[in-house]
């Protein structure tokens, strides 16, 4: 039986779906089973499902649902990383060792000093983030900030399959876009630095340099 994609199917089409297999599978054994679909256009179209292909894609069903309430929560989790990236900004902190001070301080405490980075550990994300943690930083003025920070990024680093280096990634690029530009949330850190190649990918902002490439032909 072809399985579900990584990502599903679209959570209303899975939960419409989940309960169909609910159905069947809390009733009396009929041996196979009628699905019917409809395509983009509305036009119907029949699979045939044995009841051993109901409880296979029931169980694939649970397996897309649960990534995708996780997926959920760690997104959840980047945007309140960003939230305290900006109000530490716009309190005149320094983004790159507000960063490199609670990576190094929550490191510093995980089992394993690799963990923040556990769920895709060879990426470059993870190699900056590495660094950053590694590199550490000066304790910050915003002591309340770096301890909601550090709580953040701890609860990150216990969810052992979170790609902690994205997420650090996701989290400096939404607070640059929400202070305007790079230069807003990282002043004239140089484009070598860890923070600053991390905020890249995901800061849609003009000074970018993403913005800056010129148009594929």
């Amino acid at each position: 039986m072809t399985r579900l994609p990584p990502h599903g199917l679209g959570a209303r089409f899975e939960y419409e779906l989940e309960r169909w297999c609910r159905t069947i599978l809390d009733g009396p054994p009929n041996g196979s089973y009628m699905l019917v679909l409809r395509d983009p256009d509305g036009e119907a179209f029949e699979v045939q499902l044995s009841e051993a292909h109901v409880r296979e894609l029931s169980i694939d069903l649970a397996r897309v649902t649960h990534l995708r309430q996780q997926q959920t929560a760690l997104r959840r989790l980047a945007d309140g990383m960003a939230g305290v990236i900006v109000a530490a900004r716009r309190d005149d902190e320094d983004v790159a060792n507000l960063v490199g001070y609670c990576l190094h301080a929550v490191a510093s405490k995980m089992p394993k000093p690799w963990q923040l980075t556990a769920g895709r550990p060879g990426s470059w994300e993870a190699a900056c983030v590495q660094e950053l943690a590694g590199t550490g930083g000066r304790p910050p003025r915003r002591e309340d900030l770096a301890r909601e920070l550090s709580k953040l990024l701890t609860t990150m680093g216990h969810q052992g399959s979170a790609d902690g280096g994205d997420l650090v990634s996701y989290a400096l690029g939404q607070a640059a876009a929400e202070l305007g530009s790079l230069e807003a949330l990282l002043g004239d850190l140089d484009d070598s630095h860890p923070a600053y190649k991390l905020a890249v990918p995901y800061a849609d902002v003009p000074d970018s340099p993403d913005h800056q490439r010129p148009p594929a032909v």
